[in-house]
C-alpha cells in the first residue's frame, strides 16, 4: 500500500535552511520496525480492489487507534514521524473519501468516520513537536488533505484539522508556505466566519411552570 501526492508549494518560497532540511527529509526517515510496517500497511488506501470492505475498514480503524495511541507518548512523536511510511499512509487516510459520495453501508462508513478521527489525533500529536513541522508539512499531499477536511467535514474532523494547521502556523517557516496553499485562505475564512447568533423560543408558561415549580402563578 502506498500514497503519492505532488508537493504543494514551489520551492522557489523555501529559505536555504529549509530547502535544505526538506531536501535531506528522505535521508533522515527511520525504517519501520516490524510492528509499525504492520500498522501502516492496515492504514494505507489499499493497492487491490477490496474482497472484504468491513473486515478492511475495522482493521483500519484499529491500527489507528494503536498509531493514536503510541504517540500520546511524548518521547515517541519525533521519531514516529521520522519514520518512512507514517505521514504517507496517514496523508492516504483523509485522503481516502475526499470529493466523493459517503459509503452507502452504513456500518462501513462508521468504521471510517472512526478511523479519521483517530488518524487526525495521531496528527495533532505528530505536528506537537517543533521539529516535526517541516516533515508534516511537506509531506506530499498532508496539507491539502487536511485544508479539504476542514472545508467539507464537520465536528471532529473538522475540528482536529484546523488545530493540525495551526500548529503547523506556529512555525515562521510555515508560515508563508501555508498561505500559497491552493484554497488555503478560503478555508480558513469558513473556519473564522461567526456562526449565526441562535433564537431560542421563549418558553410557555406551562413549561415555566413545570420546571420551575417554585414560582408563583402571578408569574
Amino acid at each position: 500500500a502506498h500514497y503519492e501526492a505532488k508537493p504543494v508549494v514551489s520551492p522557489m518560497l523555501l529559505s536555504e535552511e529549509v530547502e535544505r532540511q526538506v531536501e535531506e527529509m528522505q535521508s533522515r526517515m527511520h525504517d519501520p520496525t516490524e510492528t509499525l510496517t504492520d500498522l501502516l500497511k492496515a492504514i494505507a488506501s489499499p493497492d487491490e480492489e477490496l474482497t472484504d470492505e468491513l473486515g478492511y475498514a475495522v482493521r483500519r480503524k484499529n491500527a489507528c487507534g494503536a498509531l493514536q495511541t503510541l504517540t500520546t507518548n511524548e518521547k515517541n512523536r519525533v521519531r514516529i514521524c521520522w519514520t518512512a511510511g507514517v505521514l504517507p499512509a496517514l496523508t492516504s487516510l483523509l485522503a481516502d473519501g475526499l470529493g466523493e459520495e459517503p459509503h452507502p453501508n452504513t456500518r462501513i462508513r462508521s468504521e471510517y468516520e472512526a478511523a479519521q478521527v483517530r488518524s487526525i489525533s495521531t496528527l495533532i500529536n505528530l505536528a506537537t513537536p517543533v521539529k516535526n513541522r517541516i516533515a508534516v508539512f511537506h509531506s506530499p499531499g498532508l496539507v491539502r488533505a487536511v485544508a479539504k477536511t476542514v472545508e467539507t467535514k464537520t465536528g471532529q474532523a473538522r475540528r482536529g484539522c484546523a488545530a493540525i494547521l495551526a500548529l503547523l502556523a506556529k512555525s515562521p517557516e510555515n508560515r508563508l508556505l501555508l498561505a500559497q496553499v491552493p484554497g488555503i485562505l478560503e478555508v480558513a475564512r469558513r473556519v473564522l466566519q461567526p456562526r449565526p447568533p441562535r433564537i431560542e423560543a421563549r418558553p410557555s408558561k406551562a413549561k415555566q411552570k413545570k420546571r420551575y415549580p417554585w414560582q408563583d402563578e402571578d408569574e
